[in-house]
This record gives C-alpha cells, structure tokens and sequence, in this order.
C-alpha cells in the first residue's frame, strides 16, 4: 500500500499533537509492558517499511508460583516489604478509632520481644496476559501502535504465622485478642482483607510512536545498523490498587497518566546474527487516590489501618535490555536470548491536610526504589519467507518464556507464551 497525500497530512498532524503532549510507577511485578520491545518478533527479521499495517496477539501464563525478593534476597512473595507484620503497632496513632483504643486497653500489652508479631505467607500467581496490538505505518520510517493488554491474577494460601511466645499474661492476651483472629481485627478496625485474592482486568491503554531507520553498512560483518526510538502516552485504563485488600497492586499506572520514551541500536552480523541494546524510561505524573498510610513509625507494610486520599509523587522508571540473536536457520526461522533489568525509582507521598506526618507515612517500605533482574527465550518463525510475494498478509508465529531471575522489592512470575503477528 503506498502512502497518499492525504494520509501523510493526517500523519503530520498526528506527529505533531503527540509532540506536543510528550513535551512510573508500575507495579512490583513483571507484567506486560507495552513499550517493551523484547515483548514483540520484531528484532532481527522485522518487516518494518514492507507492510502499512500489523495486528498482533500476545498471550502468556505463570509456570507456578511468582519469585519474589526482598531487601535481603529471595522470599516469600509476601515478604518483600518486611518479612515480620507488627500487630500492636497497626492499633497506634489512629484518629477517632474507638475500636482500636477499646482492643489497645483490653490489651494492656507493650512491644516486647516477638510479642505481636506474625509472619505472612502466601502464593501470588499469574492466571494469563492477553495484549491485542494494532501498528500503522503513516508516513515514512513512522509508525503508530496501540495495545491494550488484559490480566488475571490470584493470590492464595495466605497464611499469617503467630511469633508471639506465651511465657507472660500480656503474651496470652495478645494470642487471644489480637494475633490469633488477626484477619477479623484487620477487617473490624480497619476494613482492611488480609487474605487472598483474584483479580482481573484491563491494563492502561498504550499509545506509542516509533521512528525505525535502517542504515545499510558496506562491511563484511557489520550489514545494517537499525536506529528504533520511540514516545508516546499511557492512559488509565487500567485496574487500579485495591487498598482494601493487601498487595492488590495496580494493573497499570495506578489511574495516572505516563509518558514513555526510548532508543534502541540493533546491528546484523553477517548474513546470520544480530545484536541490540534498547532504553526505555518513562514519567509517571502524580495524583491523589485512596491510600493506606502509617500513622506510626513502628508501623509494617501490610498491616495499615489508616486510609485516606494523598497526593503520591512517582519516581522515574528505567528500563535496559541487551539481545543477541540468529536467524535464518533455516529460511525464516529467528532465535534470539535477551537481558532486561528494570528500576522503579522511589516514591513519595503528600498527607497535607491530615493529622499525619509526611515523615511517618514516607517510611512506608513500598514508597522505596525496587528492581527485577529478567531473561527472555524468544523463538519466532516467518511464514512469508516461504511463501510468494503475491499474498497480501505476512504471518509470524512466536514462542517465548521469560525467566526472572533477580531484583529487590518486587515479585516476577516465569512465564511461557505465544505471539501471532500478520503484516498487511
């Protein structure tokens, strides 16, 4: 299909509204990003310039239960943030809570030792990811995606182990009313489920532009060099965080609005490999939503009564990936291996307005940076190498797993996978 000049003003009007709009906070997870290049086939054998027009399916699902690590190395999944949850001090600082103040009298008990402390457990799973993907070539070298992608997640065999000795009256008190029915407390006191979960939902909506050049080389082992950048928007479509239930982390940006942008380099090796490093970072712009907040320094993670809507301020997003890969051997046929590491930097919130201090709730350990180490096993096959130059759709079949390995922080799920992709 050739480019009329029609769509080439309509192509210049679009570049220039998203100029002017591009003048996160994730998730601790590795869930499908969509600016992710080593999510898509399209390294080594990609038909950029051939074809105006690509439709495109991912789906993967979790092999087990998700790898999750914390500031000390690999834990339980719910162990990242602190791998001990602090029931007495949940009770303190809160404001006009009568039923904390009458559970704290009954009580009588001060922190002592491992008295009040519990030990959670649990299994965090990924159900299945599902990414329909529309690109459009609009103009030359410039090309427009959309993707939306769709999650299934379930946390399950939640476990809160009691650390609490009964050598004194205080110790047996705090068994009795407190650590043993710690899941109605937290549900009566303050409306918080600390039990499982499943969830499922649409992710944010991803509007991406790329500019992809090739640049042939006259060498005898460096042929091409292939510039990729990209930029673009992310909106809120997505599932928000759940407050009212613990680790029920967004599918998205949390209902904000992100700006990602990128480039990559990719060089073929001869007439069989090829090698690429790309860097995406992206802005996550603030907003204000419900959230639970410490209302004392002694305070953990999961175990947080307090809800309230404040201002949270994202850190930047960073993410390097490293490939090599080899195709046409035989016709068609590409395997590639890849490197990602991606950082979320540390968050901060604003509790203006509320008898809150800003230095409390900014302890809060999920507000620090975190990280996850990741590998991906890529094998993708080109149908249109077999066939004639006639047919007008071009299909690629793809097979993948992506392997966590590593990080700080955050949770990642080992997953395999497929991807159809047709050119047209």
């Amino acid at each position: 299909m050739k480019l009329t000049k029609k769509r080439m003003l309509a192509a210049h009007k679009l570049v220039a509204l998203l100029l002017v709009i591009s003048s996160s906070s994730l998730f601790c997870m590795n869930l499908f990003r969509s600016f992710d290049k080593l999510n898509w086939y399209n390294l080594g054998r990609a038909q950029y310039g051939l074809y105006d027009y690509n439709l495109a399916i991912f789906a993967e699902t979790g092999i087990g239960h998700a790898k999750a690590w914390g500031d000390c190395g690999r834990t339980n999944v719910l162990q990242i943030f602190g791998c001990q949850q602090d029931s007495l001090a949940m009770l303190q600082g809160l404001q006009d809570c009568s039923l904390a103040d009458t559970l704290l009298e009954k009580l009588d008990a001060s922190a002592f030792g491992t008295r009040g402390l519990l030990r959670p457990c649990g299994d965090l799973e990924l159900e299945f990811t599902v990414v329909p993907k529309f690109r459009w070539q609009f103009a030359q070298d410039f090309y427009l995606t959309l993707s939306l992608p769709v999650f299934g997640m379930e946390l399950k065999n939640v476990v809160w182990h009691d650390l609490t000795t009964d050598e004194t009256e205080e110790d047996d008190r705090v068994r009795q009313c407190l650590t043993s029915q710690i899941c109605k407390v937290a549900q009566d006191v303050g409306g918080l489920d600390i039990r499982g979960w499943r969830r499922r939902g649409f992710g944010d909506l991803a509007l991406l532009m790329r500019w992809i050049r090739n640049f042939p080389q006259n060498k005898p082992m460096l042929r091409n060099v292939r510039v990729d950048c990209h930029a673009g928007l992310l909106l809120p479509t997505g599932k928000p965080a759940d407050p009212d239930k613990i680790f029920a982390f967004a599918f998205g940006i949390d209902k904000s609005v992100a700006i990602p942008f990128g480039l990559g380099i990719e060089l073929n090796l001869g007439d069989y490999f090829f090698w690429g490093v790309d860097v995406a970072l992206f802005h996550q712009f603030g907003n204000t939503r419900s959230r639970r907040i410490k209302t004392d320094v002694d305070q953990t993670n999961l175990l947080l009564m307090q809800k309230a809507r404040v201002y949270k301020d994202f850190g930047l997003s960073q993410q390097f990936s490293l490939y090599l890969g080899v195709k046409d051997l035989p016709r068609g046929l590409e395997v590639h291996v890849g490197y990602k590491y991606f950082k979320n930097g540390s968050d901060s919130l604003s509790v203006s307005g509320i008898m809150c201090s800003d230095i409390i709730a900014n302890t809060r350990a999920s507000l620090q940076s975190w990280t996850i180490h990741e590998m991906i096993v890529r094998a993708t096959y080109d149908f249109g190498a077999v066939m004639s130059d006639e047919h007008r759709v071009r299909p690629f079949l793809g097979v993948f797993s992506r392997i966590p390995f590593n990080g700080t922080r955050s949770a990642a799920a080992t997953t395999i996978g497929l991807s159809l992709h047709l050119d047209f």
